[in-house]
């Protein structure tokens, strides 16, 4: 009881501290309503659509939102606690571009291991593993022909930008400051 006695009175003090800070100003307002452009992509994944957030979260509005919240930073040491938050919607970007490049590799991941057990199930059912020796030795050649294609690699110029500024992001997820840098000097 005496717990929640306590609790109640810091709460008391933090709201009132809360009335003195102009959380309806501009900047607050701006940062709000990228905050809830990812909250959307935040509740899909967290519903475990993940699909949707595949599907919805594209490269154009991950950019677009890495410019905004970059555009809406100030200086940490006037308003640290607004940078904070600030990081914080960074960091949820962040996070959204790891999701999506965790459920891509997942995918391929699935797709592989569907390929594998279906090789697998040859080798421990004989009648598969006697019809399968059996085309390989009524085949001319028991290694088939392979035709090789690569497809050319094209890199986005931004992302060649960042890579050659900043180097290649630890696990492949960009800084969102950083890449709104980049985008910045692009449009400039």
């Amino acid at each position: 009881m005496i717990a929640t006695k306590s609790m109640f009175i810091s709460t008391q003090k933090n709201n009132s501290l809360m009335r003195n800070i102009h959380c309806d100003s501009l900047p607050y307002k701006l940062l709000a309503n990228q905050m809830t452009i990812i909250n959307t992509f935040l509740l899909e994944y967290s519903l475990g659509n993940y699909n949707n957030v595949v599907n919805m979260f594209t490269r154009d509005k991950n950019y677009k939102l890495a410019v905004a919240l970059k555009l809406l930073a100030v200086n940490p040491q006037l308003y640290p606690d607004y940078e904070k938050i600030r990081k914080t919607a960074n960091y949820a970007l962040q996070g959204i571009n790891q999701v999506i490049l965790q459920h891509l590799t997942l995918k391929d991941t699935q797709g592989k291991l569907l390929v594998a057990t279906e090789k697998e199930s040859i080798l421990y059912n004989m009648d598969k593993l006697q019809d399968y020796l059996n085309k390989l030795k009524n085949s001319h050649n028991p290694l088939p022909d392979v035709s090789v294609s690569i497809i050319k690699a094209i890199i986005a110029p931004e992302i060649l930008a960042y890579i050659t500024e900043y180097g290649y992001p630890s696990g492949g997820v960009f800084d969102t400051d950083k890449m709104a840098i980049i985008l910045l000097k692009g449009t400039s």
